[in-house]
C-alpha cells in the first residue's frame, strides 16, 4: 500500500526539506500546493514558477521515492472580485502549463464559493 499526504500538512518549508520531511514520514505520494506548502520561493503569485524550478522540485520530492500526483491550487475560480478572480486564473493555468514537469497529471481546483465554504450546491 501507498500513503500520501497534504504536503502542507508538514509546514511551510523549503521544498528540498519538505521532500525530506515527507520521506522520513514514509509517504510515497503528495498533493503539493506550491503557495501553502513551499516558503522559498515565494509563490504567493503567478509568474514565479520556471520548467528548471518545477524540474528542482519534482527531483528533490524523487530522490525520495515520492511522487508528486496532485497539484493543489485552493484557489476559488468565481472569485466575485474580477481582479483577484484572474490571477486565480492565471495561477491555475500556471499549474496546468507546467503538471507535466512535476510528472504530474492532475491539478486540482476549488469550486465553492467563499460565501458558501464548507457547503457544496447542486442546482
Amino acid at each position: 500500500m501507498s500513503v500520501g499526504v497534504l504536503a502542507h500538512l508538514l509546514g511551510k518549508q523549503p521544498y528540498d526539506d519538505l521532500a525530506e520531511t515527507a520521506g522520513k514520514e514514509g509517504f510515497s505520494h503528495v498533493q503539493l500546493a506550491l503557495w501553502k506548502a513551499i516558503d522559498s520561493p515565494d509563490f504567493q503569485r503567478p509568474g514565479y514558477l520556471s520548467p528548471g524550478l518545477a524540474r528542482n522540485i519534482k527531483a528533490a520530492f524523487a530522490a525520495h521515492r515520492i511522487s508528486i500526483s496532485v497539484l493543489a491550487c485552493y484557489l476559488h475560480l468565481y472569485e466575485r472580485d474580477l481582479e483577484k478572480r484572474h490571477e486565480n486564473l492565471e495561477r491555475f493555468k500556471e499549474l496546468i502549463r507546467f503538471a507535466p514537469l512535476f510528472d504530474c497529471c492532475v491539478v486540482a481546483a476549488e469550486v465553492r464559493s467563499r460565501k458558501n465554504a464548507g457547503r457544496l450546491h447542486f442546482r
